[in-house]
């Protein structure tokens, strides 16, 4: 999320984040993430249980995917 709000500081709302020491947390988390990168237009190959269970290859795709969009983004005026 960090990376995102990196991005575009407009896009996450830090209040909807949740405690992450549950699965519940962690699931929620990983589902705003997958939504504010698609906010931002970014292609995400990868779905929240993957994000939870730190899949190595899909982060690293979904990393990588984000470090574009950075060097492209333009925000919106």
């Amino acid at each position: 999320m960090h990376i995102l709000a990196d991005i575009e500081p407009r896009a996450v709302n830090w209040d909807i984040m949740m405690d992450s020491d549950t699965d519940e947390g962690k699931a929620n988390n990983a589902k705003y993430v997958i939504s504010v990168a698609r906010k931002l237009a970014a292609l995400v190959f990868c779905v929240w249980d993957q994000i939870t269970s730190v899949h190595p290859k899909q982060m690293f795709i979904l990393f990588c995917t984000l470090a574009e969009l950075k060097k492209s983004y333009v925000p919106p005026q």
